[in-house]
């Protein structure tokens, strides 16, 4: 059986807007994807990883 997220109220979205906001500090991206992968699904943290990811590569 897989584990269930923790419920500690992730939002992917705001969790996006956050990294985004601060994607040139590497101490507030780990946070972020920490928190996500701790709290949210798979989905969320592949949402938040492909954004990085693209915003990242310009």
């Amino acid at each position: 059986m897989p584990a269930l997220p923790l419920d500690r109220g992730v939002q992917v979205d705001d969790a996006i807007r956050y990294a985004r906001e601060n994607v040139a500090d590497d101490k507030a991206l780990g946070y972020t994807v920490r928190r996500v992968a701790r709290d949210g699904t798979i989905a969320d943290l592949a949402a938040l990883v492909t954004a990085l990811r693209d915003d990242l590569r310009r």
